[in-house]
């Protein structure tokens, strides 16, 4: 029940954001110079998921997402993060602010969201805040405050999709790093004190459509060549990586992404920096200390109350005062 919150676009566009920062970031150690080739690098970078097993990092960006004439939302977010255990664990606190137009009109929305995944069963998400003027039934103030600033375990089976596709498996991380082709090399360039390899990448997208059939393969899953290829055909995917030129962890990434195909039909474009930092040094995890169950009673129950408030003075309630409650939002 609970994520049906992140099938919202505002969210369900950050997460995406966050798959495709992951799948530009993995790397592995290893006696750097100068003189390497990109391609030399980056078959270096491709076996990243053996050696790394955790770091944080920050990310910063802005968005523009729409589906028809259905809902469009644009704004810019910030994310502070780590992964740990080889990509089996995440911490991700999203901030953001953003437009979004439905066909109840234009809602600015503010909202701060924290998400712990532990385990493949253990995901806790905690709504600090989130606000949206004018409200809507879409965004009900009383169906916020049941959920907002408290730690929730989601049960199996209603897990955020930062469970499964932010977190892939170790062995896959590898493939993602794996889709990239160099257009430039910028030299040598340094990045917080480091010395790094700066080249400017692109999406290959045939690596790309072998990563995905890897997947679909992995987790016995149906998979068409051509329906992805026509699907990812109209993307623009242009990008810059910054490679230690002594660890060859990435140090920084930039992408500047046009018409990236949303699950819901729709398009986005969006442009974004991460900087990463603590590799294989980033702190462990541990649940909240203080956290709920989350149960779809939770949403019930104000509706419910504002049902019995609803009720005429006295209790009485006829046919036409029970039609009036069922069709209020």
């Amino acid at each position: 029940m609970i994520a049906a919150l992140f099938r919202m676009p505002v969210f369900r566009f950050a997460l995406l954001f966050l798959v495709f920062l992951v799948a530009c970031s993995h790397e592995q150690p290893g006696g750097g110079s100068s003189s390497l080739s990109p391609e030399e690098v980056l078959k270096r970078t491709a076996t990243a998921a053996q050696s790394l097993e955790s770091a944080q990092y920050t990310a910063t960006g802005e968005f523009d997402a729409r589906e028809g004439h259905k809902w469009r939302a644009d704004g810019s977010l910030r994310m502070d993060g780590a992964m740990l255990g080889g990509g089996k664990q995440m911490r991700m606190q999203l901030d953001t602010e953003s437009l979004y137009h439905d066909g109840e009109g234009d809602h600015a929305i503010d909202a701060t969201l924290e998400v712990l995944v532990i385990g493949k069963n253990e995901v806790y998400m905690n709504l600090h805040s989130f606000t949206a003027q004018p409200g809507s039934n879409l965004f009900r103030p009383e169906l916020i405050g049941a959920v907002a600033s408290k730690w929730w375990l989601l049960p199996p089976g209603d897990t955020l999709p930062a469970g499964s596709t932010v977190t892939p498996d170790p062995s896959l991380l590898h493939a993602q790093s794996a889709v990239v082709s160099v257009t430039r090399d910028r030299g040598l360039e340094e990045v917080r004190g480091r010395m790094s390899h700066h080249y400017d990448v692109e999406i290959n997208h045939e690596k790309l459509v072998a990563y995905l059939s890897k997947v679909a393969e992995e987790r016995g899953e149906e998979f068409s060549v051509a329906d992805v290829e026509d699907q990812f055909e109209a993307m623009d995917a242009d990008g810059q990586l910054w490679i230690d030129a002594e660890t060859y962890y990435i140090q920084r990434l930039r992408w500047v992404v046009e018409s990236l195909p949303l699950e819901s039909g729709g398009k986005a474009s969006l442009s974004f920096t991460v900087d990463f930092r603590d590799h294989n040094q980033a702190p462990p995890l541990s649940p909240p200390e203080d956290f709920e169950l989350f149960t779809p009673l939770v949403l019930l129950t104000p509706t419910v109350e504002s049902l019995f408030e609803s009720l005429p003075e006295g209790g009485d309630l006829d046919e036409e005062a029970l039609q009036h409650i069922l069709r209020s939002p």
